[in-house]
């Protein structure tokens, strides 16, 4: 990361290949990584600048993105002519307590064509 007033650099974190998108929940204050090769989303907390967790999806998928409201990150995946909906866990029980939306299973993927 660099600083944007001065242009150094103040950390810098790992990832597991060429990131091809990155995407910022400034409400969360996470970072999200999509990774196709191998096929992977990183995020991380971009106060604390530490990786929070990777989500492996599929081998060329790295087209993504995150819909902050509902706290789904949603990744097309060209091998399988599939788009895959990941859904944040924490998020998934607070809106099964308190939305009258139905809500999906916590850490559920659902996978449908396109």
């Amino acid at each position: 990361m660099r600083s944007y007033r001065c242009g150094e650099v103040i950390a810098s974190l790992p990832l597991a290949g060429v990131p091809d998108v990155v995407m910022h929940d400034s409400n969360l204050q996470r970072l999200y990584v999509a990774i196709g090769d191998p096929g992977l989303v990183c995020s991380f907390d971009s106060e604390r600048l530490s990786q929070l967790e990777s989500v492996e999806t599929e081998q060329g998928a790295h087209t993504a993105g995150w819909d902050p409201i509902d706290r789904c990150l949603y990744v097309f995946c060209p091998a399988s002519s599939r788009a895959a909906v990941y859904e944040e866990q924490a998020w998934a029980r607070t809106r099964v307590a308190s939305s009258p939306r139905k809500a999906r299973e916590p850490s559920r993927t659902a996978s449908v064509p396109y």
